[in-house]
């Protein structure tokens, strides 16, 4: 049962949102209330300002008030219905909320009054990926680039689809060309090292993850997926030590726990190693893969009760791909009950 590198659903989510910039001051200070005071000054002064609609709007959307702020894009459309801004803006709020094909609409729209908008094209794969349809992710990350061929984000985003697309070359290709054109780009450095790791250099991907981390010293996700690689080279000491940071930072990683818990089997320290499978399902009570090795562990050191529950839960929550584990587990069970 192997178990997916995890690159960091920032990644995987990279949430839509990451190219919406707000140019003003307030923002990098996070002084957002005061922001939307400055904007309700300018609107009273001029309640025709399509502009200060959409900035305030940017400005709520920061602080997490999504209707508010599309309530804002609508306003500054109905004054300057050729404002692609504003239609951008929307669509990645109506993004955020989950609605992908108003969110398309949007993006649709703002090409159509302006066809080299670079962000419109990243923030429509960025939607496309969440729906499933790589190709057409691909085909707006690489307008998004011929448009702007300095765009870190949208080579980014592209390597992120060519890697769950499993084309790892090209996925390490544009991973390094966003780090040409920003070297403090973490999530790219951790992009390129799962890559890597997938195509078994386990050492270049340990070099990224450990650049990601000194760029940003709390990623988790960095941690996690260090730790990955030192288990797979079978360094356990450092991939314990790895997931117990990425723990520290978060400690709702299922993930995490479950695989250090492996880890501490390796080492031959089961009673932990249960703790951790434990840990996990206290998180994620789906998480099959925690029940079949907990349930292993349970039963090579003499807690059958607990095996068989655990063989059981597995059961219950295992993929049908799973089978020949699930036939295991019922012979298990079986066995034990006599």
């Amino acid at each position: 049962m192997k178990r997916l590198i995890k690159i960091s659903i920032i990644f995987i989510i990279l949430v839509f949102f990451l190219t919406l910039y707000l140019y003003v001051a307030y923002y990098h200070k996070r002084d957002l209330n005061r922001a939307i005071s400055d904007y309700n000054r300018t609107l009273d002064i001029n309640s025709r300002d399509a502009s200060a609609y959409v900035s305030r709007g940017n400005v709520y959307y920061n602080k997490g008030d999504l209707d508010r702020a599309i309530s804002d894009y609508n306003r500054a459309l109905e004054i300057n219905p050729r404002l692609a801004e504003a239609y951008t803006s929307r669509g990645i709020a109506y993004a955020k909320k989950g609605d992908l094909d108003k969110a398309i609409s949007d993006f649709n729209r703002a090409l159509e009054i302006n066809p080299r908008l670079a962000k419109a094209y990243n923030n429509r794969g960025l939607v496309y990926y969440h729906k499933g349809d790589l190709d057409r992710a691909i085909s707006d990350f690489t307008k998004a680039l011929e448009i702007n061929p300095r765009y870190a984000m949208a080579y980014y985003n592209r390597g992120l689809v060519y890697y769950h697309k499993g084309d790892l070359d090209r996925a390490i290709s544009d991973y390094t060309k966003a780090l040409e054109i920003n070297p403090k780009h973490a999530e790219a450095y951790l992009g390129r090292g799962a890559a890597y790791i997938n195509k078994g250099d386990l050492d270049r991907a340990i070099s990224d993850f450990t650049k990601a981390l000194e760029i940003n010293p709390r990623y988790a996700e960095a941690y996690y997926n260090r730790g990955a690689a030192y288990a797979n080279k079978g360094d356990l000491d450092r991939a314990i030590s790895d997931y117990t940071r990425a723990l520290e930072i978060n400690p709702r990683d299922a993930d995490a726990y479950y695989d250090r818990g492996l880890a501490y089997i390796k080492k031959g320290n089961l009673n932990r190693a249960i703790s951790d499978f434990n840990r996990a399902l206290e998180i994620n009570p789906k998480l099959a893969e925690a029940y079949f090795n907990k349930a292993v562990v349970c039963e090579k050191v003499g807690r059958i009760k607990e095996a068989i529950e655990a063989y059981k839960d597995f059961i219950k929550y295992a993929p049908p791909q799973y089978y020949s584990y699930i036939e295991y587990a019922k012979q298990r069970i079986e066995a034990l009950s006599k």
